[in-house]
């Protein structure tokens, strides 16, 4: 983002720290890795209320990504193939359900 002009602030130990930044008006915004954003949302949320919005179409995406060795995958490719067939059918949901498991900080 750097490179394309922005002013990115990278010194806040957890993603809880830049919602405070925007929120305290010391950062315009902040980025976040997410798999489901219907999770993230009632997160911030929780901890911010209307304070903070999330933009509706992102200005950047990207994909996850799984890796394994040549030689790992040469062994194991059948796990291999299975957990990232596993990821793209679940990660998703799953997550849903693991963030349920700690309430927002406030």
């Amino acid at each position: 983002m750097r490179d394309e002009g922005y002013k990115v602030d990278d010194g806040a130990p957890d993603a809880y720290s830049n919602m405070d930044k925007v929120v305290l008006g010391r950062a315009d915004g902040f980025a976040i890795s997410i798999a489901n954003v219907g999770v993230m949302d009632a997160v911030i949320a929780a901890r911010h209320g209307t304070a903070l919005t999330r933009l509706a179409t992102p200005m950047r995406t990207s994909t996850l990504w799984l890796s394994a060795s040549k030689a790992y995958y040469a062994r194991q490719g059948e796990q291999v193939e299975a957990m990232w067939n596993w990821w793209g059918e679940n990660a998703p949901r799953k997550l849903a359900e693991f963030v349920k498991n700690y309430p927002a900080r406030k």
